[in-house]
């Protein structure tokens, strides 16, 4: 009888799995433009890992209406795939802890503020999309990171308890919703500093650092042992 998993784990997309973050600056840049706004890096980077419409209320307007904030969600991510096509690369070490999850018999599941038809994209493009069993975009849930939602919803289609799945993540935001479903949480630091992450139960800068055995991962995401 094959035993049931007793940990899951959970990897954000953007800028943890795959590094897009230049290549969504570029499409958000275009999309900005045709509101007649030049956007900078310094606006851009406290959007990075949030869902499209709370970008664009940020961006553009507070008072998009939906139909709006649907089209242009759509262009944007339109002008994202076509910006990186080819050009999508693993984070330090991502590729490396995935494939060791995999081989541990760990599930894996993608929990990402991003559109649903990004992720199958970028996960073609690192060669990982047999990996993951399960996927869950910010469209499928009523509200994105900080919120819950996204890895709650993830943790079900695990079927995992949620105060055993780990969660993988860059972002302040990401880092906030992974506590707040009642998850530890390990933070790249790669598009925000170490500083930036002090809320995640353990900072890295390449995921490789994690890549430790079954028992270390089950206590590590029940909260019965921590790194030094």
């Amino acid at each position: 009888m094959t035993t049931k998993p007793t940990v899951g784990v959970i990897w954000d997309l953007d800028g943890t799995l795959a590094d897009t973050e230049q290549a969504h600056f570029l499409a958000w840049q275009i999309v900005c433009r045709r509101f007649g706004r030049e956007l900078s890096w310094d606006e851009f980077k406290p959007t990075f890992g949030l869902g499209n419409p709370d970008i664009l209320h940020m961006l553009v307007s507070p008072t998009l209406a939906e139909a709006e904030l649907q089209r242009l969600s759509e262009e944007k991510e339109a002008f994202f795939r076509a910006e990186s096509r080819g050009g999508i690369k693993p984070m330090p070490g991502a590729r490396q802890l995935a494939l060791h999850l995999q081989a541990l018999g760990i599930p894996q599941a993608i929990g990402s503020s991003a559109p649903p038809e990004n992720i199958p994209f970028v996960l073609q493009a690192l060669g990982l999309e047999s990996i993951f069993a399960a996927t869950v975009s910010r469209w499928e849930v009523p509200n994105g990171k900080p919120f819950p939602d996204i890895f709650l919803r993830a943790a079900e289609k695990l079927d995992i308890e949620p105060s055993h799945c780990l969660v993988l993540e860059d972002a302040p935001a990401g880092i906030q919703a992974a506590h707040a479903a009642g998850m530890r949480c390990i933070a790249l630091s790669s598009t925000w500093p170490e500083s930036a992450l002090s809320g995640a139960d353990y900072v890295v800068r390449d995921l490789s650092a994690a890549c430790w055995d079954y028992a270390t991962f089950d206590a590590f995401s029940s909260g019965t042992w921590q790194p030094k």
